[in-house]
């Protein structure tokens, strides 16, 4: 099941998945809040995990301003995820990812933005 705004936003979000070794159901049940065209929180109302460590949605926080936004629109802060602060370049390209654990992600471009080098620290 998905449901959009008149933008096309999704706003709701069922997904499936394998739940145990012989089970399936739901693994997903999301909920989006926006600003805008901007999301600003996401529910999990799924109890269920997908089995053997798939890529369901893990709500790692559930607070209002879940994600962050600089003035060109770019993602400057995803709780979920443990992203506390992404830094941009002049081209609007992530600089420096920072998380909760204080581990980083560094990007190094050349002048016409092909991406050089990437480093986690």
């Amino acid at each position: 099941m998905k449901k959009y705004d008149k933008n096309g936003n999704i706003l709701e979000l069922v997904r499936y998945g394998q739940t145990g070794a012989n089970s399936y159901g739901v693994i997903d049940n999301l909920t989006m809040k926006l600003t805008g065209n901007q999301l600003n929180r996401v529910d999990d109302a799924s109890t269920a995990s997908a089995y053997g460590g798939g890529f369901e949605f893990k709500d790692a926080v559930k607070q209002d301003n879940e994600y962050a936004y600089d003035a060109n629109g770019n993602l400057t802060q995803d709780l979920n995820k443990g992203i506390e602060d992404i830094q941009y370049n002049c081209l609007n390209l992530p600089r420096l990812v920072k998380f909760k654990d204080q581990s980083t992600i560094t990007y190094t471009y050349a002048a016409d933005g092909t991406k050089l080098r990437v480093e986690h620290k």
